[in-house]
C-alpha cells in the first residue's frame, strides 16, 4: 500500500539538508515533493529560495510568483520574490513585494531589511531609514553589525574590530561578524587570526558561500591550492550560476597542473559572464599551456574584441615569441592608450 504524502516530512528533510550545506540534495527533495503535488506551496517557495540562491534567476522567479499566485498571504514567498526583484534591478517592484512581507510579517527583520534597500534604490531615503530602523529594532544585532560596517567602510579598523568582536561576546555564533572581521584581518596581514574565523564560520553554516569564498581566496594567496579547490568546487556546485566561484577554482586548478579542469572552469564561468577578462585570458594561457597556440591567440583575440581597452591581452599575444602583430593591432593599441590617457588626463 503506498504512503501518504508528506510535506512536512519532506520540508523538515530539505531544510535539514541547506543546513549541512546540501542544498543540490535538497532542491531534488522539492522536486519530488512537487511531482507528487504540484501545488504544494510550502516545497514551491523553498525550491524558490534554493533556485535564488544557486543564481538560477528565471526559474527562481517563476517558482515564487506562483507561490505568491497561490498563497497571496504566505509572506516568505513575498519576501524572496522581493529580494529577486532588488537584484535584478527591479527596485519598485521589489518594493510592493516587500512591503506585502512585512505587512503579513511585521516581525521579520530580513524582509525590513531588504525593505530598506529597495527603498533606497527606488529613491525613497526617508522611507527607508524608517525600514531600516524597523530592521534593527527587531534585531538589535544587527544595528551593532551595521554600525561595525559603517567604521570598516570610513577606515575606521579598530573600531569596526571592536564591535564585531562586541557582537561576537554576546552571540558567538554570529557568522557575519565572524566573516566581516576576518576580512578586516586579512587587510592587515594577519592571516593567521583570519583562517580560524572563516572555518567556525563555515563549521556554524556549512552554506555559507561567504566565508568559503573568503577563505578559498586566502588559502589560494598562500599557494594551497588543494585546499582551496575543495571550497571552491563547494561553492559552485552550490551556486552554479555564479562566475565567481568557477573563475577562483580554474585559477586553482591550473597551478597544481590540472589543466583540463582548469579549462572547463574557465569556460563555466564565460558561461555564467560571457565579459569576464579573467576567464577569457585565463582560457588563453591554459590552450597555451596545451601546446594548442592558435586556439590561445583565438582566445587573446576575443578577449580583446570584448574588451579592448586590457592590455594583458596584448602582452599574452607578445608573449608567445612567435606572434607578429599586423597593422591593424598597432594602430589599435595606440588608439587604446590615446582614450585611456584621455580619461586619465
Amino acid at each position: 500500500m503506498t504512503q501518504p504524502y508528506d510535506t512536512r516530512a519532506a520540508f523538515n528533510k530539505a531544510i535539514d539538508l541547506i543546513n549541512t550545506g546540501q542544498a543540490d540534495v535538497a532542491l531534488a527533495v522539492c522536486r519530488d515533493a512537487l511531482e507528487q503535488n504540484e501545488n504544494d506551496v510550502t516545497m514551491l517557495a523553498l525550491a524558490g529560495a534554493i533556485t535564488l540562491k544557486t543564481g538560477e534567476i528565471g526559474e527562481a522567479e517563476k517558482q515564487l510568483r506562483r507561490a505568491v499566485k497561490l498563497a497571496p498571504s504566505f509572506a516568505k514567498p513575498q519576501e524572496d520574490l522581493g529580494l529577486l526583484l532588488l537584484e535584478t534591478g527591479r527596485a519598485g517592484e521589489a518594493v510592493e513585494k516587500l512591503r506585502n512581507a512585512t505587512r503579513l510579517d511585521p516581525g521579520e527583520e530580513k524582509a525590513w531589511l531588504s525593505l530598506g534597500r529597495a527603498l533606497a534604490a527606488d529613491g525613497k531615503g526617508e522611507e527607508a531609514d524608517a525600514a531600516f530602523e524597523r530592521a534593527f529594532e527587531l534585531n538589535p544585532e544587527r544595528r551593532r553589525l551595521a554600525e561595525a560596517a559603517e567604521h570598516q567602510r570610513a577606515g575606521r579598523l579598530d573600531e569596526a574590530q571592536e564591535n564585531y568582536r562586541r557582537v561576537l561576546r554576546d552571540n558567538p555564533k554570529n557568522v557575519d561578524a565572524m566573516r566581516l572581521l576576518a576580512g578586516i584581518l586579512v587587510s592587515q596581514s594577519r592571516q593567521l587570526e583570519a583562517e580560524p574565523l572563516l572555518r567556525r564560520a563555515i563549521e556554524t553554516a556549512p552554506d555559507y558561500t561567504l566565508a568559503m569564498m573568503d577563505l578559498g581566496r586566502l588559502l589560494h594567496e598562500q599557494h594551497r591550492y588543494l585546499e582551496a579547490i575543495e571550497l571552491f568546487e563547494r561553492v559552485s556546485t552550490l551556486e552554479p550560476r555564479r562566475p565567481g566561484p568557477h573563475y577562483m577554482l580554474a585559477a586553482s586548478l591550473a597551478p597544481v597542473g590540472r589543466t583540463a579542469e582548469a579549462l572547463a572552469s574557465y569556460r563555466r564561468t564565460l558561461e555564467a559572464r560571457p565579459r569576464h577578462a579573467g576567464a577569457l585570458l585565463g582560457i588563453g594561457h591554459t590552450l597555451k599551456t596545451l601546446g594548442q597556440q592558435d586556439e590561445a591567440i583565438d582566445a587573446y583575440r576575443e578577449c580583446i574584441r570584448l574588451l579592448p581597452e586590457n592590455g594583458e591581452s596584448y602582452w599574452s599575444l607578445a608573449n608567445l615569441k612567435t606572434f607578429r602583430f599586423t597593422d591593424d593591432d598597432r594602430r589599435a593599441m595606440h588608439a587604446a592608450i590615446a582614450r585611456h590617457e584621455e580619461l586619465t588626463s
